[in-house]
């Protein structure tokens, strides 16, 4: 037997056939197979796809390919799949490879990026990344907006945050947002960007939102193009620290009577109108006259859920006052005028003159003041006053006057008329009068002499020392036959023997009376056998009047002086 040896070789995993011939013609046919190196394996791997959804059903195919060093497809290999986190699931880790390949499925419940690894054991290995993806179909909406009382400033932008995630709690990335207030509010509020915004990597989307209305306001998120989305209250209040106040008077006139009062009050709003609550307001009167008033509960009110403050006010003292209201919490105030009228149910009345005496002559008068006021010394203004008197020969001109800003109505008085008269001020609303009593007097300038008369009318010659005389009176009347006072009587005699108290003058009294008292020392008879006249005279010598008197010789003190004898 004859052996030939010879070598076969092939870098090709593959089947070859092998014939042999020998020299006298006889063949035979070998098969002869080549396999893998498995020593110089190496592995490739492959994904499916780069993106899955982590819901744990969607899946990534891994396919490892092994090869040994010429590139042949290895069988029966084993390749070890391995991934870098537990939140990862593989379906098999351990496979042997067939026609050089080898599979596992990769499937996860929490996105991120994951590390798979293929490995054998000649110490080759190859990896992949797969990115794990949120469930847009399980997509839930999370809206977290400020919580509390939000001020409207509308300067301080308010940030709201919307969190998209699946039903796993996985964030779902690069997703449109919208961000919307109520439409009947919309064009108090503004939104960043539109109201549009796209979720990060962790599935949030922020939007920045202000406004100017107060109140509870719906705020939504909504993923776009679906009905997913969540909807939270926010809550914006007024601006208590730019609060502004106006004032207000439920009347124009209050009676300044103590009882009587108005209601004041106070408006409070921020710079965008809403009503501020909760603010304290304090009302005050000018200090010079706050003695005079009464603010309730001592002029503090605080602010109901409408802006509004009130407190009433009463008082006695008549006139335009300055009520002012400031803010508590940051000294913004207002002032209003409030007027307080005397009250004229209580109306006094107090009647002057101008002058105690009046001429009764119809053209001389005297002014009539009244002056009225309340119980609280407030002057009445605008009431009625009447003036009155019991006497018919009496003009008051006006008979009714109103009282003008100081409780004063004047009238004239004139008359014709002598001595005490009687005038009257009364008030028509509630019969409050004053008196006052006038003396009429009668008119110099159209004085004259009526009477002359001498009481005795004959009297005894004598000294002023040892007769008693007579007195003689002249009586004096103006042109209404009024006794007129105070008017210069000049008496005269015809002889220069007669005397006259006060050297003949006299001044007339109330009844329009001059006395003198008449003496002489020298009878008639030895004046010439005829009575003395004596003549009454007016200063100015418009009115004269005589008289006579008869003086006789004193027949007590007669004595014999001569004695003739007649034949």
């Amino acid at each position: 037997m004859v052996w030939r040896l010879f070598d076969l070789k092939s870098s090709k995993q593959e089947d070859n056939t092998v014939e042999v011939t020998l020299e006298n013609g006889v063949k035979q046919t070998l098969i002869v197979s080549f396999v893998g190196d498995s020593s110089t394996a190496q592995v490739e791997l492959q994904k499916s796809k780069n993106e899955v959804v982590a819901d744990g059903n969607d899946s990534a195919t891994m396919t490892a390919t092994v090869r040994d060093a010429k590139g042949n497809l290895l069988n029966d290999v084993k390749v070890t799949f391995n991934v870098n986190s537990a939140e990862a699931k593989l379906s098999q880790t351990e496979v042997n490879s067939h026609d050089g390949i080898a599979t596992a499925t990769l499937t996860s419940l929490k996105n991120g990026d994951y590390r798979v690894t293929a490995s054998v054991s000649s110490g080759s290995q190859a990896n992949q990344q797969v990115i794990f993806i949120g469930d847009q179909s399980t997509a839930a909406l999370t809206l977290s907006v400020p919580s509390g009382d939000i001020t409207v400033t509308n300067t301080a932008p308010l940030h709201m945050t919307a969190t998209l995630q699946d039903k796993n709690g996985n964030p779902l990335k690069d997703k449109e947002i919208t961000f919307s207030v109520p439409n009947d509010v919309a064009s108090r509020f503004s939104i960043s960007n539109s109201g549009k915004g796209m979720t990060d990597s962790n599935g949030t989307a922020i939007a920045s939102l202000t406004g100017t209305l107060a109140g509870t306001h719906m705020i939504t998120a909504r993923l776009a193009n679906s009905n997913v989305s969540d909807t939270q209250p926010m809550t914006f209040v007024a601006d208590k620290d730019r609060a502004v106040v106006v004032l207000q008077t439920s009347k124009a006139e209050i009676i300044g009577n103590g009882v009587d009062e108005t209601t004041l009050t106070a408006t409070v709003k921020d710079p965008s109108n809403h009503p501020v609550a909760g603010i304290t307001v304090n009302f005050t009167m000018p200090q010079g006259v706050a003695a005079n008033f009464t603010l309730e509960n001592n002029g503090i009110a605080i602010t109901q859920a409408n802006g509004e403050a009130h407190v009433t006010l009463k008082g006695k003292k008549a006139g335009t006052h300055t009520v002012t209201a400031t803010l508590g919490n940051n000294n913004t105030s207002d002032s209003q005028p409030v007027t307080f009228v005397a009250d004229k149910t209580s109306a006094q009345v107090v009647l002057q003159m101008s002058k105690d005496e009046i001429t009764g002559n119809g053209v001389d008068n005297a002014t009539l003041t009244a002056t009225v006021k309340d119980q609280f010394d407030n002057e009445v203004n605008n009431l009625p006053v009447t003036f009155s008197s019991a006497s018919s020969g009496l003009t008051l001109t006006p008979g009714v006057s109103n009282t003008n800003e100081s409780g004063i109505a004047q009238a004239t008085l004139a008359g014709v008329a002598f001595g005490e008269q009687t005038v009257t001020a009364s008030l028509a609303n509630n019969g409050a009068s004053d008196n006052k009593t006038v003396h009429f007097i009668g008119d110099t300038a159209a004085a004259k002499i009526i009477e002359l008369t001498p009481v005795p009318d004959s009297i005894i010659a004598g000294t002023p020392q040892n007769s008693s005389g007579s007195v003689i009176t002249a009586t004096v009347v103006d042109n209404n036959g009024f006794p007129v006072k105070g008017v210069t009587v000049n008496f005269t005699s015809r002889t220069n023997s007669a005397e006259m108290t006060n050297g003949g003058q006299a001044v007339t009294n109330e009844q329009g009376k001059a006395t003198v008292t008449y003496t002489n020392t020298r009878s008639s008879i030895e004046s010439g056998a005829r009575p003395d006249t004596v003549e009454a005279s007016l200063e100015n010598g418009s009115s004269t009047l005589s008289t006579s008197i008869n003086v006789n010789a004193d027949a007590s003190t007669a004595h014999l002086t001569l004695l003739q004898a007649l034949f």
